[in-house]
């Protein structure tokens, strides 16, 4: 879970699930109020989890399985992407770009 860079008091999944969900140009501290945003190396890692989903659907196809094995594959593997994308976020007091 990420740590503020303000106060440095660590966010609960409940919240940080909720405030990634509506994740913006930044979003307030739980705790201290100061505004907080994703750091670059963070957005690259948490963009490359969530393409696994799609990358899953590759081999399923190839392997011809049926339908609704396949739609399993999807919604199980976009659920652990979402969880692991959660305890990937690091935050920072500045808004920097990406490259």
């Amino acid at each position: 879970m990420p740590n503020c860079e303000s106060c440095g008091r660590k966010w609960n999944w409940k919240n940080t699930f909720i405030k990634f969900l509506r994740f913006g140009s930044g979003i307030e501290c739980l705790y201290c109020g100061e505004k907080q945003f994703v750091a670059p190396e963070s957005r690259k890692r948490v963009g490359l989890i969530s393409i696994s989903p799609s990358l899953t659907l590759i081999p399923a196809v190839l392997l011809k399985l049926n339908l609704p094995i396949i739609i399993s594959i999807l919604c199980v593997t976009a659920i652990l992407a979402m969880v692991l994308a959660l305890y990937m976020i690091e935050l920072s007091n500045e808004d920097e770009p990406l490259w």
